[in-house]
C-alpha cells in the first residue's frame, strides 16, 4: 500500500471542507427561485457563475501542471468577463444618478426665456453707452448740462462699483493711488467707477 505524505493528506482535508462549503453555497443559490430575482439581480448572479467557472478552470489548468496565464481560451473567458463586470457597474450606477423630471425641466425653460421687449430697450441702453464712451473727454471737476454723467476707466480686468451721482458736481476719485492722472469718460446715467475686483 502506498504511503501518502501528512502535507498532502492536510492539503486534500482542505480541499474536502472548501468543496463542501461551496456546495452549500451552491445549494442555497440554485434553490432560490429564478423568476423572483429582479433583472440586475439575475445578471449578478449569471456573472458569479461566469467568474466562478473561469476560476475553476484556472485551478483545473494549474492541477494539470499547466500555467494558465499562456491559455489563450482562458484568456478571452477572463476578458469577457471582465467586460461584463463593467457593462453591470455602469448598469448599477444608472439607479444612481439624478432622473429627469418634465414638469421642472419645463419650468425652468419657461422662466429662463427672455422678453423680447426688454431685449430690445436694454440693447438700445447699450447702444447709447457705446456712442457716448467713444467721445473721451478730460472733465476738471463738473458734469455737463445735459444727462451724461462720467465713468472712471480703468484696466480690462477691473471691477465697477456704482456711484451715487450728484447733479452739476463731480468728485475726483482715481481709479488707483499710484495713478498720476485719472481718465475720464463720458457715459450715460448712471456713474460708475471701476475698481479692482476682489
Amino acid at each position: 500500500m502506498l504511503h501518502i505524505p501528512e502535507d498532502v493528506v492536510k492539503k486534500l482535508s482542505d480541499f474536502d471542507k472548501a468543496l463542501t462549503s461551496l456546495e452549500d453555497a451552491l445549494d442555497d443559490h440554485l434553490q432560490s427561485q429564478h423568476s423572483e430575482q429582479t433583472t440586475l439581480d439575475k445578471a449578478k448572479s449569471e456573472l458569479t457563475t461566469l467568474f466562478a467557472v473561469n476560476s475553476l478552470y484556472w485551478a483545473f489548468l494549474h492541477c494539470k501542471g499547466k500555467d494558465p496565464s499562456q491559455s489563450a481560451e482562458l484568456a478571452v473567458e477572463l476578458k469577457r468577463t471582465k467586460e461584463y463586470m463593467a457593462k453591470l457597474k455602469q448598469y448599477e450606477d444608472l439607479d444612481k444618478r439624478p432622473k429627469y423630471d418634465g414638469k421642472t425641466a419645463k419650468r425652468f425653460v419657461k422662466h429662463a426665456l427672455f422678453d423680447l421687449n426688454s431685449d430690445v430697450q436694454s440693447s438700445s441702453f447699450s447702444n447709447k453707452f457705446t456712442q457716448s464712451s467713444i467721445n473721451k473727454e478730460n472733465h476738471a471737476g463738473t458734469l455737463n448740462n445735459s444727462n451724461e454723467v462720467t465713468l472712471l476707466s480703468g484696466s480690462e480686468d477691473d471691477d465697477i462699483e456704482v456711484i451715487e451721482n450728484v447733479k452739476g458736481k463731480f468728485q475726483n476719485i482715481p481709479t488707483k493711488k499710484n495713478r498720476k492722472r485719472t481718465q475720464f469718460i463720458t457715459a450715460p446715467f448712471p456713474t460708475f467707477r471701476k475698481t479692482p475686483f476682489m
